[in-house]
C-alpha cells in the first residue's frame, strides 16, 4: 500500500493519462508529486486516509479532466483548495 506521494514519483511517466491510487493507505501528498503528469486527464485518490490538500499540487495537472477524492477524512477546505484546477 502507497502512504505517500512524494515529490516527483511520478515523473517518468510523461505519456499517463489515467492514474489510479485509490483504496491505499495514502495520508501524504507532496506538493510536486504530480509533476511531469502533463497529459493526465483522470486521477482518482478516493477512499485513502487523505486529511489536507496542499492548494498547489494541483499545479501541475494541466489537462486534468476528472478528480475523485470521496471517502478521505478531508478537513481543511478554503476557496484555493483547488486553486489551479480548470
Amino acid at each position: 500500500f502507497l502512504k505517500a506521494l512524494r515529490n516527483r514519483m511520478f515523473n517518468m511517466l510523461i505519456n499517463l493519462e489515467i492514474l489510479s491510487i485509490n483504496y491505499n493507505l495514502i495520508e501524504l501528498i507532496e506538493i510536486d508529486a504530480f509533476e511531469g503528469l502533463k497529459k493526465l486527464k483522470n486521477l482518482d485518490i478516493s477512499n485513502n486516509r487523505i486529511v489536507l490538500i496542499d492548494q498547489f499540487i494541483w499545479l501541475h495537472l494541466e489537462n486534468i479532466e476528472t478528480l475523485s477524492i470521496m471517502g478521505n477524512p478531508m478537513q481543511i477546505f478554503n476557496n484555493n483548495t483547488f486553486y489551479g484546477l480548470k
